[in-house]
């Protein structure tokens, strides 16, 4: 086997291992929003299992008229990673407008 096939395998392992750190991430985040651990369980593994049923219908329909699948998989990656990165962010704001905004008006009897 040669290094560029060993160093693909290795990136492979390491992209695995960071969408499960992802998750393990995501269902703690969750967890504190929506108060049950079995919740955010549920609503990651709905999100990643779609991602994952979403990305192999596109990679399935489009991957045959794509040029260099890898370096497109590793642009791809590369993105999800800093999306990855501003989570906390954009976490913190969704929490602030929940609590400010729909939390404490849930109780009108429009809702």
């Amino acid at each position: 086997m040669n290094n560029y096939r060993r160093l693909l395998f290795v990136f492979f392992g390491l992209s695995g291992f960071s969408g499960l750190i992802y998750e393990s991430i995501w269902t703690r985040y969750l967890k504190l929003f929506l108060g049950h651990a079995a919740y955010a369980q549920v609503l990651v593994l709905v999100v990643f299992m779609g991602g994952l049923g979403v990305g192999a219908w596109l990679a399935g329909k489009y991957g045959v008229k794509i040029k260099k699948l890898i370096l497109w998989y590793a642009i791809i990656e590369g993105i999800i990673g800093i999306f990855a990165l501003g989570f906390h962010a954009v976490f913190t704001v969704f929490l602030d407008f929940s609590y400010d905004t729909v939390i404490a008006n849930i109780s009108t009897p429009l809702l």
